[in-house]
């Protein structure tokens, strides 16, 4: 996940049907000088086309995207396609079992984003 050379998460992709979502997660996430590049997606097909032409170190997924077909359909092929580690996040806990069924290493409640994402993306490296 890490770069050894700098600690650096590098490229994280944040696929989020929501823009006001998507925009306070890059806002977050490029407060942190480890994270180098964000790309964004709202939907399965843009998030997978970005996935294969510059793949990230790791992808943030909303598991209702933008319905759970697709949030779950973009978790299998990112982890298991493409072998890109997924942290999934959804508005309540029931999604979680079928997140980390999908693949997803970390499920994350909406509501603790903010407090729990950098935690979730350190323990992967």
């Amino acid at each position: 996940m890490r770069d050894k050379n700098n600690g650096a998460l590098r490229q994280v992709l944040v696929a989020v049907s929501d823009q006001r979502v998507r925009t306070a997660l890059r806002t977050f996430l490029t407060a942190n000088p480890r994270v180098e590049g964000i790309a964004e997606a709202y939907g399965l097909d843009s998030a997978l086309a970005l996935a294969r032409a510059h793949p990230p170190t790791i992808a943030v997924v909303d598991v209702h995207l933008p319905t759970s077909n697709d949030g779950l359909t973009l978790i299998r092929r990112l982890s298991r396609d493409l072998a890109i580690p997924v942290v999934s996040i959804g508005m309540e806990s029931s999604a979680r079992r079928s997140a980390l069924q999908a693949g997803a290493i970390r499920f994350l409640e909406k509501a603790r984003v903010v407090d729990d994402l950098f935690d979730a993306l350190h323990a992967l490296g």
